[in-house]
């Protein structure tokens, strides 16, 4: 009878085990007051068997209701194990069906983006071709839109040559570029997720000194070449037209709006729409910078200005701040820039000379800074 005893402990203690690996917090706490129970039982038969002689009916009582709650309690664990062993398994079952179905959707969604990004990228082409034909006049009377396009083509690999070649080294924009982070990172302070879109991105040099500096920069550009260029290089840049991207993102999506050397090659009346297309795109507290050659320069307004053949106003800073407040922008400064190097600066000796000085050595651009 002893034996028994100690077999079915035993047995209760293996039991233990195998629910332990189950991992199952709760149920382990459970068996666990159980098998104390059942112990202690144990315990009280053997104590029993010491005294059989005397008290046999209370041995006998005790070990029969030993023997009951064991058969009980073994009988209950080998369903719990097995009811739980069930329920693992099917949860399993249906964790890869779900992680089947979420991998098929996931490859679905990354189909269907490319498709999209594909009749994106073709509606562009076709717009900027359309323009092409507006703005390019055709050489041959056979097929006047086919050299329209042969012409586009030549003139954007054309002017990019001119840009490496006129524009400066990438390092130079770069530095000079250099004065504008801290108005950008200013601005940006009370700014949720801001973004900030650079107009006629060219070769990519902003984008490159935000990416440098942790700001997130997307760039917009109408020519092809310039965006394959800055896309070789990793940059978020788009094909396209700013006022049309900015219709797209809608009021209050962007932190700041940038542009370098564009203005100039925009119509006074294309260029109000631009500005006010920008306050409206802009957050609260949103900021617009265009840097452009300053004609009060006399070297740059009578002379340099025109070495871009693109070009088609200088726009003296008076008018592009008067503009700026006009259609809305809170605050507005000029930022003049790129004065003429010293060692060609004339000597100062009374006032004329210095107003020439101003004239002729002065800066070369400006900036419009605008806040919304």
């Amino acid at each position: 009878m002893k034996q028994k005893i100690l077999t079915e402990s035993k047995e209760i203690s293996d039991i233990q085990s195998e629910l332990v690996s189950l991992d199952n917090q709760s149920l382990n706490k459970l068996i666990h007051n159980l098998l104390e129970q059942s112990i202690q039982s144990t315990e009280e038969a053997k104590d029993a068997t010491t005294v059989k002689s005397k008290w046999p009916k209370i041995f006998n009582r005790l070990l029969r209701k030993q023997n009951v709650v064991n058969r009980r309690l073994i009988t209950g664990l080998k369903d719990a194990i097995k009811a739980i062993a069930n329920l693992n398994a099917s949860h399993q079952s249906k964790l890869k069906d779900h992680q089947s179905r979420i991998h098929f959707l996931e490859k679905q969604n990354q189909s269907l983006f490319t498709v999209l990004t594909s009749l994106q990228q073709e509606l562009i082409r076709n717009r900027n071709f359309n323009i092409s034909k507006q703005n390019i006049q055709g050489l041959s009377s056979k097929d006047p839109s086919a050299d329209n396009l042969e012409m586009q083509s030549l003139m954007d690999a054309f002017y990019l040559s001119f840009e490496n070649k006129f524009r400066g080294s990438p390092d130079l924009i770069r530095k000079r570029q250099m004065v504008y982070l801290p108005y950008i990172n200013e601005s940006f302070k009370d700014i949720t997720d801001p973004v900030l879109l650079d107009v006629g991105c060219g070769r990519g040099e902003w984008l490159e000194l935000l990416q440098n500096n942790n700001i997130v920069g997307i760039g917009i550009d109408t020519n092809p070449d310039m965006v394959a260029e800055c896309k070789n290089r990793q940059q978020d840049v788009i094909l396209g037209d700013a006022i049309d991207f900015m219709k797209d993102k809608g009021e209050n999506s962007l932190g700041a709006i940038t542009g370098f050397h564009i203005i100039e090659h925009i119509p006074f009346t294309q260029l109000v729409k631009l500005f006010n297309h920008c306050l409206v795109a802009l957050k609260e507290g949103g900021i617009m910078i265009f840097e452009t050659p300053n004609p009060e320069n006399l070297c740059v307004g009578s002379c340099n200005f025109y070495l871009d053949y693109t070009h088609i106003l200088p726009y003296p800073p008076q008018l592009i701040k008067f503009l700026a407040d006009y259609v809305g922008f809170s605050r507005t400064k000029i930022l003049e820039l790129h004065p003429v190097d010293k060692s060609f600066q004339l000597e100062v000796k009374d006032r004329p000379t210095d107003r020439l000085n101003k004239l002729i050595n002065g800066p070369q651009d400006y900036a419009i800074i605008a806040y919304k």
